[in-house]
Order: C-alpha cells, then structure tokens, then sequence
C-alpha cells in the first residue's frame, strides 16, 4: 500500500477546508463514497481505488498504478483529487468535447512551461495503437473513434478526457490532441484543469 507524505504547511487550508465539507454533500456532489469509521472518501481515479484522509491529510492506493499516481505524480494527483472533492458539482459528463483552447483561460496551455508534453506522447506511441490503447484501459479508460486511435479516459468521475492519437506519415508527424468534456470547468478552476490535464499526459507515458 502507498500513501502520500504529509502535507505541506501551504496545504493546510485546502486540507481544513474539505475536512469541513459534509460527507453526503462530498459523495453527491463528486460521486464518491464515504467510510465514517475511517473518515475516508473513496474515489476512482484513473480506474483506481483512492482512499482520502482528509482530517490525516493523506491519499493511499493499493494498486500499482494507483501508487505511482500518488508517488511519482504526487504533486498533481493531490492537488486535482483535493479540489475535485471539495469543488465538484452535481453535474455529469455532457458527452461533448472541447479543446483546451475553448476555454476561458484556454491560452494558458499553448504558452511556456503550461504546454502539454503531447508532442512526446505521440512520439512515443507513434505506430503503437496497441500499446497506447492498453496503457489507457490499464488506466480505467475506453476506446473511441477518432484520430488513428482514441482514448476516453474517467480521470475522475466527473472529469473525463479524451485523448487522440494521429500516427505520422509522409507528410507529417506524430501528433496527439487532448479533450475536455464541456461540463469540465464547472468543476474546478484553470490551474486544477491545467493539472489535470497535465496529470493524465503524464500518466499515459507509463
């Protein structure tokens, strides 16, 4: 079993103030589950089982994946999954996607060290739809029709992405796209859905 380290003291505030949250409201809001004899919310990310402590100020996960979110992406995986407890609204997946660019803050992701690693993405998995298709399942998620080959994957349960890959050709690179649902900023601010976004390019690489 993994969990994370303690919290830093900059993280006090996000963590008093989904200690405070009402578990019913949390579990409607976010669809979660709560266990009030452990004070744990259980939450699937990316397909796997994440317990969240708020009043300790610690995640665990008992799964491989589930460990290398909450190790090696600690610093995303803990931010997104906090915010996405204390913010989410009662509002499911409308089924339409946006590119990062329709959002309100959508220029953020094509400037500086806020661009998306997609370019390596599609790189790595250029003429490997199988091994692209397989890591995103291994991650919870499902195939779709679009590009050379798709990915939606249930980053949390009102957060899902898509991710699309393009294999290069004579003309062209590799290239890889990443999608919002439309609902998405309903449910947390810019830099959560920036981190987000970030997590689950990450989190594709293996």
């Amino acid at each position: 079993m993994s969990e994370t380290p303690s919290a830093k003291p900059a993280d006090e505030q996000a963590w008093r103030a989904l200690a405070d949250c009402d578990p019913v409201d949390v579990c409607r809001r976010a669809s979660a589950t709560y266990d009030s004899q452990t004070g744990a919310y259980r939450l699937p990310v990316f397909g796997q089982s994440i317990r969240v402590f708020p009043r300790e100020r610690r995640l665990t996960a008992q799964s491989p994946l589930g460990e290398q979110l909450l190790t090696r992406q600690a610093y995303f995986s803990t931010l997104v999954i906090r915010a996405y407890l204390a913010q989410a609204r009662a509002m499911p997946p409308s089924g339409r996607w946006i590119t990062p660019a329709d959002l309100r803050q959508g220029d953020i992701y094509y400037r500086g060290s806020h661009v998306l690693p997609l370019p390596g993405l599609a790189a790595r998995y250029d003429r490997k739809r199988d091994a692209f298709l397989e890591q995103g399942q291994a991650l919870g998620g499902a195939p779709a029709d679009y590009g050379d080959t798709a990915i939606i994957l249930p980053a949390l349960p009102r957060w899902p992405l898509l991710l699309i890959l393009r294999e290069s050709d004579d003309e062209f690179p590799a290239s890889a796209e990443f999608l919002f649902d439309s609902t998405c900023e309903q449910h947390g601010p810019a830099d959560i859905l920036w981190s987000l976004a970030m997590l689950s390019v990450l989190m594709m690489f293996g």
